[in-house]
C-alpha cells in the first residue's frame, strides 16, 4: 500500500507504460513499412508511365517506331509475362517496324532502374511486340500496352491506351478512365 507522501512509480507501473509503448511502437513501424512499400511501387509506376509517355512521343518526334523493353538484370529483355528490373527505350532504324526485324533496333537505348524490391510485367502473353509505337503515337497492333510493377506487398497496372492516356491503376482494372 501507498502512502500519501510517496514519490514515484512503482514498478509495476513503469513496465504497464512500458508495455504500451513498445506495442504502439510496434504498430507504427508496421504502418510505415506497409505505406513505404505503397510509396516505392506508386513511384515506379510514375516512372513507368513518364516511359511509355518519353517512348510515344519519341516515335513521333523521329518518325521512327519506339520501343519500351522490360529487362532483366543483365539488360537482357524479358518475355511478356516475366518479371523484369528496368525498362529501356529503344529506337527502330525506320518508321516501319511491321517491316523490321529485331536487328533494326539501335544497340543500346535509354535505361531506366526501378526501385530495389519493385519488379515490372509486360502483360499481354500473346503479343510480344505489344510496347512498340508508331511515328503516329499509335501502339503497333492498336492495342493498350498492359504493365504491373509489384513488389511482395503492393501491385499497380500502368496502361498505355492504344492512342490517348497512360495512366495508374490498381492492378485489377485495366482501362483509362
Amino acid at each position: 500500500m501507498r502512502r500519501a507522501d510517496d514519490r514515484g512509480f512503482t514498478l509495476l507501473e513503469m513496465v504497464t507504460a512500458l508495455a504500451i509503448m513498445v506495442i504502439t511502437a510496434a504498430l507504427a513501424v508496421g504502418s510505415v513499412t506497409s505505406l513505404r512499400t505503397h510509396t516505392v511501387v506508386r513511384e515506379a509506376a510514375e516512372s513507368l508511365q513518364q516511359a511509355v509517355a518519353a517512348t510515344r512521343q519519341g516515335a513521333s518526334a523521329l518518325g521512327r517506331c519506339t520501343r519500351l523493353e522490360i529487362v532483366d538484370a543483365s539488360g537482357t529483355a524479358v518475355a511478356s509475362g516475366t518479371p523484369g528490373v528496368a525498362l529501356r527505350l529503344r529506337t527502330w532504324s525506320s518508321a516501319h517496324c511491321e517491316l523490321g526485324a529485331p536487328d533494326a533496333l539501335d544497340a543500346g537505348g535509354e535505361l531506366r532502374r526501378l526501385p530495389l524490391g519493385v519488379t515490372a510485367t509486360r502483360n499481354a502473353p500473346a503479343d510480344p511486340v505489344l510496347a512498340d509505337w508508331l511515328p503516329s503515337g499509335r501502339t503497333r497492333h492498336g492495342d493498350s500496352a498492359l504493365f504491373t510493377l509489384a513488389t511482395s506487398d503492393a501491385t499497380l497496372a500502368v496502361v498505355a491506351a492504344a492512342h490517348g492516356p497512360v495512366c495508374i491503376r490498381d492492378a485489377t482494372t485495366w482501362s483509362c478512365p
